[in-house]
Formats: C-alpha cells, sequence, structure tokens
C-alpha cells in the first residue's frame, strides 16, 4: 500500500524521526550506564562487599532495562522506518498527487 496523501507521509515521517531519537536515546543511556559500571568497579577498594553486590545488580537491572527495548523495540522499529522513507515517492524525487 503506497501512501500519497501529504498528512500520512508527514505522520510516517514523525513516527520515523521519534524512533530514531528513542534509539539515540538509548545508546546514550548505554554508554552512560557502561561507564558507571567501569567507575564502580575502580572504587571496590572504598566499600564493602555488600555494597558492591548491590551496585552490580543495580547497574545490571539498568542496562537490562535500557537494552531490551533497545534491541526489540528501537533497532526493528527504525529499520522499518528507514524503509518506509526510502520507499516514499518524497524520498525519490517523485511528485504525490
Amino acid at each position: 500500500m503506497v501512501f500519497t496523501d501529504e498528512r500520512h507521509l508527514s505522520k510516517i515521517y514523525c513516527a520515523n524521526m521519534l524512533v530514531i531519537v528513542d534509539t539515540l536515546f538509548n545508546v546514550v543511556v548505554s554508554i552512560f550506564l557502561t561507564h558507571q559500571c567501569i567507575v564502580l568497579t575502580d572504587y571496590k577498594d572504598t566499600v564493602s562487599e555488600h555494597t558492591q553486590r548491590l551496585q552490580r545488580k543495580f547497574m545490571k537491572a539498568l542496562i537490562a532495562q535500557v537494552s531490551f527495548p533497545f534491541v526489540f523495540a528501537a533497532i526493528p522499529g527504525a529499520t522499518a522506518g528507514w524503509l518506509v522513507y526510502f520507499a516514499s515517492p518524497h524520498s525519490q524525487g517523485r511528485k504525490t498527487c
């Protein structure tokens, strides 16, 4: 099904941009959380073993919370969004009626 109505195309473009922004946000948060895990391991001499275990569990939970939607929603969503964008008449230089 090809959308030729300008309103439909603008909705598709907006949804595509939201998916891309969400993907970039998840990448930034994942990098930040990975950095925090590295920082936590650097200070292991100054905190107790129990505190270290709690910190590791907390960071693993945060990474899992960010990674799950990133892998199972953002990547397929962004791929579908780009496919719709490149299949649209506007990206190929054709005018719509």
